[in-house]
Formats: C-alpha cells, structure tokens, sequence
C-alpha cells in the first residue's frame, strides 16, 4: 500500500484595504513543500492573467477580486482568492432637508465633506426642470431654495452632486432634497 499524495492547497494573502492609488503586493504560496515544477498564476475577477509569478503588484482602480492558481505537472490545480477593498475618498454628507426661512439654521442646500476640493451641483423640480447649479471650491456654497430669484415652491427636489477630493479621487451622488419652508 503506498499513501495518498498530499493534495496541492493554494494560499493567497489575506484580503485587504488600500487607499485610492495605492499598490499591493499580493504573494502566493502552496502546501505542496518544495516543489520546483509549481506554477503560478494570478488573474483578475474578469479572467485576465495578470502574472505568472510567485508575487504580483495590484493598483486596482475598484473594488477587485484576484485568483490565484497554482498547479504542477503532476498535481490538479488548485486556486485561492483575495479580495482587494478601496477605501472610499472621503465621505461627502448631504443633507435630506432644508429650510430656505432666514433663521440661519439650514437656509442652504449644500454638501458637507472636509477632503472636498471642488463640486458641481444640479438641482431639478418635479418636473425635470433645472433650478439650481453650482460649480464650486467651496462646501458652504449651495442652493438658498430660489430660482431665477423667486422662491421656489415647497416638495421634493432631486439633485446631484460631483465632488472632488483632495486625494484625488472623486464621487457622485444622487437623491432626493425636501425644501420645507
């Protein structure tokens, strides 16, 4: 009787969290020992090989699974994954509601975000039509709930905000706004 040959196991690095533009080495390694005729494989979620080495360097531009696939000439393959998280830029704060009253307290809307370089800002009636836009380097500017200078009328207003971060990275968002006078 001759025992079971160990069965070939991949090992990929744990997963991980990188910051927008950052870089990764990803390292592989098996259960297989020593063995010289092991081969490497490392491919992208969409099945690209991207190297055939022990190691590879990941700059994913998203959120990216990696697979890894080890194999010999005399073993089935075998294949492990990590999962490579990017941290979102900044976190861009958007109020639900405002009140364009004049008591000072929520009298604009506007995005909150204290990484945030730059953003454009279209707002649009129930009917589609633009009531609001704002392209600028500062927060605290926003809509004061007027269009062409005439109050607009109290509901619901759907917006959207393009922000640029200090980082680099960027983001858009969409919702609703209640105008509450």
């Amino acid at each position: 009787y001759v025992g079971a040959a160990t069965p070939l196991r991949a090992q990929a690095e744990k997963d991980t969290v990188l910051n927008p533009g950052a870089s990764v080495i990803l390292t592989g390694a098996h259960s297989y020992g020593t063995s010289p005729l092991t081969h490497y494989e490392w491919y992208s979620s969409s099945g690209l090989l991207i190297d055939s080495s022990i190691a590879v360097t990941a700059t994913p531009a998203q959120n990216e699974w990696y697979v890894l696939r080890v194999y010999d000439d005399t073993i089935c393959p075998s294949s492990d994954t990590v999962y490579v998280r990017i941290m979102p830029c900044s976190v861009l704060l958007i109020p639900n509601a405002f009140t364009p009253n004049g008591d000072g307290l929520n009298d604009i809307f506007h995005p909150a975000g204290d990484k945030v370089t730059s953003f454009k800002m279209w707002v649009y009636n129930r009917w589609g039509q633009q009531v609001c836009y704002i392209e600028s380097n500062n927060v605290m500017d926003g809509w004061d709930g007027k269009h062409n200078g005439v109050e607009s009328e109290m509901g619901t207003y759907v917006y959207q905000i393009q922000a640029d971060f200090r980082n680099g990275g960027t983001t858009t968002q969409k919702g609703n706004v209640t105008l509450i006078r």
